[in-house]
């Protein structure tokens, strides 16, 4: 009886060797470790061990079997194949496949030149004047148009007509101290009568208070880009037939002074161009220069 376990465990041997795998023996009947009865033993993988737990018998009234013998209880039962069935075992049709994906530079979106959107980059007299009657109609119309009458009147740059301070302004002498961005020159400007009148009530009526002179409705300093919808939502009403932006504010406010016939220079230091270069274009474009010709 003992040459049966001994064939065993010669078969399990060379299995090991051929497959390269640590490998453990399972019968199918509880046989006792003495090997009383023949049982068919099929050697598992490691990862398809069984898991056995080890509980010490207690001995029966009557019974030859020692306390110190055990009773192996199956635990977890997995699909056990005989020995030899691997080989038989169907192949998989997957197979690795090469990438096809290629790699291409992604061209950014090119922004079309301001002279194939728009004939030309400022505004007159009258169309600032629809342009703020158009934003009078909105939520909060006294502040909006307030915005476009100021950034229109000084050639405020967006972002400096949002940063616009009521401590710039003196309401006594009814002048206001421009800071420019950019590393312009900031200078002082007089104030008019209709923006001083405009700006006042804008103070009065301004809930909650802030140090900002133009704020949002939770009280924040107003965005730029909210300027920029602001500008193009009433230039729609206005009916101007092009797309508005609020830098045409202040090429509209270099155009006006240029017209009206005042010095370059002069012009130069209101809007705080730091090169006159960029006030040439003014007087460039100025209708009065040629009022005198063919008279």
């Amino acid at each position: 009886m003992a040459v049966q376990p001994f064939f065993g465990w010669l078969l399990a041997g060379f299995w090991l060797v051929e497959n390269g795998r640590t490998a453990r023996p399972f019968c199918s009947t509880n046989s006792s470790p003495r090997y009383t009865s023949p049982a068919p033993c099929f050697w598992l993988p490691k990862n398809q061990w069984l898991a056995t737990a080890k509980t010490s018998q207690p001995m029966a009234k009557g019974s030859t079997n020692k306390p110190t013998d055990t009773v192996r209880k199956i635990t977890i039962i997995r699909t056990v194949a005989p020995w030899g069935a691997r080989g038989n075992m169907a192949k998989s049709h997957l197979k690795l496949v090469a990438p096809v994906t290629v790699n291409r530079t992604v061209a950014m979106p090119v922004r079309k030149p301001n002279a194939k959107l728009r004939t030309r980059e400022y505004l007159t007299d009258a169309e600032v004047e629809s342009l703020t009657e158009a934003a009078k109609g909105n939520r909060y119309g006294q502040r909006d148009a307030t915005m476009i009458l100021m950034a229109y009147r000084h050639g405020f740059r967006v972002s400096e007509l949002v940063d616009l301070r009521w401590d710039q302004i003196d309401f006594d002498r009814a002048t206001l101290a421009v800071r420019r961005a950019k590393r312009s020159t900031p200078s002082t400007h007089p104030i008019q009568g209709d923006e001083l009148h405009a700006l006042r009530k804008l103070q009065r009526e301004q809930e909650p208070k802030s140090p900002f002179v133009f704020t949002s409705e939770r009280g924040s300093p107003f965005a730029t880009a909210g300027f920029a919808r602001l500008v193009e939502r009433a230039g729609v009403e206005a009916g101007l037939g092009f797309k508005a932006h609020p830098h045409m504010l202040r090429h509209a406010c270099g155009f006006a002074l240029a017209n009206k016939g005042h010095d370059t220079r002069a012009l130069q230091a209101y809007l705080g161009h730091r090169n006159i270069q960029h006030t040439v274009r003014y007087t460039e474009l100025s209708q009065d220069r040629f009022k005198n010709f063919w008279r």
